[in-house]
């Protein structure tokens, strides 16, 4: 495959079936990222390969069909695709994806098959938590042991089921039930927030994804949790941070960016506002510690 670019967080590849499956054979497990203007040329694909936009945005080409993609998208494409990824000029791409050649006879595979024959790729919203399953996968293929292969495979099977539904709408009846409850609506928000706050640009964004109106999620989360959305999402980033300047050796100003904030100034004032410091300051005091320590 041809790359220009791209930078590798972790890649795994399985290109001789080392990892044969009752799914298919695992050819690739990555988690990668494209820099800014990025692409990953055009190639045929050698194998069915599903996708996850972790951040940023940019486009993805699949034969005739070009498709703009951001954090919280999900791309399936299917093996003899033309195929290729770019990252806006203004945007680092970063994204998960699984590569494999489907066995055609498992049962799990045939059904998807069977559904979508008449679709060589396509982009959906992860509104089934496919995120967590994949970067699961990305686990195992780190770890490695003897019941990987059992885990990677009901993890891929279950990949393929959720992309159905989400395809289909199989679930959409339950769903409405369930969000009918307001303990419900506070519960899926604390729960997406969890997942995905380094993602969250603004409550009224985060809101329409989960389908309810901006008033009425941060009057019954203010009500339910005690502070306001806002405020349990920067509490949520400035605690990533405080880790990342704990144990990384990341710059205060690549800290500020991945935590999502417009900019450095920004990313002072709220994490002065919480801990009561700069960020400079927390950095040398928590080093400090640690040095007295051992």
């Amino acid at each position: 495959m041809n790359v220009s670019e791209k930078i590798f967080l972790y890649q795994r590849l399985f290109p001789n079936g080392e990892m044969t499956l009752p799914i298919g054979s695992i050819y690739q497990i990555a988690e990668l990222s494209v820099v800014a203007g990025g692409e990953i040329l055009l190639h045929t694909q050698k194998c069915d390969e599903v996708t996850y936009i972790i951040s940023g945005k940019g486009k993805i080409f699949s034969n005739d069909d070009e498709i703009e993609v951001t954090a919280g998208k999900v791309h399936y494409v299917k093996e003899g695709c033309q195929h290729s990824i770019i990252a806006d000029k203004n945007s680092r791409l970063r994204y998960m994806c699984v590569g494999f050649v489907p066995n055609t006879e498992n049962e799990v595979y045939a059904r998807f098959s069977q559904n979508t024959k008449k679709i060589d790729s396509f982009v959906l919203d992860d509104t089934e938590n496919i995120r967590t399953i994949i970067e699961l996968i990305i686990n195992e293929a780190y770890t490695m042991d003897a019941r990987s292969f059992t885990m990677v495979n009901m993890f891929l099977s279950q990949v393929l089921i959720l992309l159905e539904r989400i395809l289909f709408g199989e679930n959409e009846k339950e769903k409405k039930q369930n969000t009918e409850t307001s303990n419900y609506a506070v519960y899926h928000t604390l729960r997406y927030i969890d997942r995905e706050f380094l993602n969250i640009k603004s409550v009224k964004s985060m809101a329409e994804q989960l389908c309810y109106s901006e008033s009425y999620l941060s009057h019954l989360f203010k009500e339910r949790v005690g502070i306001s959305i806002k405020q349990y999402l920067q509490q949520k980033k400035i605690s990533h941070a405080e880790n990342l300047l704990k144990n990384s050796n990341m710059t205060i100003g690549e800290i500020s960016e991945i935590t999502g904030y417009d900019s450095l100034h920004t990313f002072y004032q709220a994490f002065q506002r919480i801990n009561g410091i700069s960020p400079t300051e927390y950095r040398k005091r928590e080093s400090l510690i640690c040095n007295q320590l051992m």
